[in-house]
C-alpha cells in the first residue's frame, strides 16, 4: 500500500532566526521594555529619594556661597551620580536576570537573533535609561528648583540643562559603564553589579601597575628618582603628558572601550546560546 507523499512548503520562515529583522528587534524591544518597567521604576524611585535628601542637604551651602554668579553645580554633579549609580544597577541586572537557572531557557528560546537580543538590551539600557534620566531629573531639578526659589526667593543652585556640556560629558562616560555592566551581567548571573564592581577595579589596579611600569621603562630619564644627576622633566613635557592622559587617552578610552566590550558581550552572550 503506497503511503500519500507529504509536502512541506520551503517557503521562507517569516520568523527565521538567521536573518536580521527591524521588526522583530521592534517587538522584542516593547517586550523588554514591559516586562523591566518596574525595575527601572524603583531604581528611578530610590534615585528620587536620594535627590531629595542630597538637595535638601546641599540648601544650606548653596544660601551661603550663592551670588549673582553662581559656580554651585549640584545638578550637574548629583546627575552624573544619577546616570551612573542607576544605570550600573540596570544594565548589570538586564541580563544577568533574563540568564538565571529558572528562566533562562525562556529568553535563550525566544525567536530573535543574538544581535536582535544584544542590541534590544543596549537599546533599552544605554540610549534608553539615558532618555529616561535625563526627562525625570530635568522634571526633578526644576521642580525643586521652582519651591526653593518660592521659599528663599533666589535661586541657588545653576540650573540644570540636558544640553550642556557637562551632561554630554556624562553621557560619555555611561556608555562605558554601560557596556562594562552589560557584559558583567552575562558573567556573573548573581549579584553582578557588586561582582563587576569588584572585576573592574581589579582590571583598572593591574593596568595602572603595568602603565607606570611602562612609564618608568619608557621615560625613566625624564623622571627624578631621587638622583640629582637626572634631570626632572620640563614644564613642556609636564604639560604634553598631562594633556595626553587628561585628554586625548580619555577620548581614546572612551570611544574604544564601549566598542569594545559591546562587541566582547555580544559574543559572550552568543556563546551562552550555542
Amino acid at each position: 500500500m503506497n503511503m500519500p507523499s507529504v509536502k512541506f512548503s520551503q517557503k521562507p520562515n517569516p520568523m527565521n532566526k538567521q536573518s536580521f529583522s527591524f521588526n522583530r528587534l521592534w517587538l522584542l524591544t516593547k517586550r523588554e521594555i514591559i516586562l523591566k518597567r518596574k525595575p527601572f521604576l524603583i531604581t528611578a524611585a530610590v534615585i528620587s529619594i536620594a535627590f531629595i535628601l542630597s538637595y535638601l542637604s546641599n540648601i544650606n551651602e548653596g544660601l551661603i556661597n550663592n551670588s549673582e554668579n553662581s559656580t554651585n553645580y549640584f545638578h550637574q554633579t548629583f546627575f552624573q551620580l544619577f546616570l551612573g549609580i542607576g544605570g550600573a544597577i540596570v544594565s548589570g541586572k538586564f541580563f544577568a536576570d533574563q540568564l538565571l537557572k529558572d528562566k533562562g531557557h525562556v529568553y535563550l528560546l525566544l525567536p530573535a537573533t543574538t544581535l536582535e537580543k544584544y542590541i534590544s538590551g543596549v537599546l533599552i539600557t544605554g540610549i534608553g535609561y539615558t532618555l529616561f534620566s535625563l526627562i525625570l531629573y530635568a522634571i526633578l531639578s526644576t521642580v525643586a528648583d521652582a519651591i526653593t526659589l518660592a521659599f528663599v526667593g533666589k535661586q541657588l543652585f545653576v540650573p540644570f540643562s540636558p544640553f550642556s556640556r557637562l551632561a554630554w560629558n556624562a553621557f560619555r562616560i555611561y556608555l562605558s559603564l554601560n557596556a562594562l555592566f552589560l557584559l558583567g551581567g552575562l558573567i556573573y548571573h548573581k549579584n553582578p553589579v557588586i561582582k563587576t564592581i569588584a572585576s573592574g577595579f581589579g582590571v583598572f589596579v593591574g593596568f595602572m601597575f603595568l602603565m607606570g611600569l611602562t612609564m618608568k621603562i619608557v621615560f625613566w630619564e625624564y623622571i627624578d628618582w631621587g638622583n640629582a644627576d637626572i634631570p626632572e622633566p620640563n614644564e613642556a613635557f609636564k604639560q604634553r603628558m598631562e594633556d595626553f592622559f587628561d585628554g586625548d587617552l580619555a577620548d581614546i578610552g572612551l570611544l574604544i572601550g564601549p566598542v569594545f566590550l559591546w562587541i566582547t558581550g555580544f559574543f559572550r552572550l552568543k556563546e551562552q546560546e550555542a
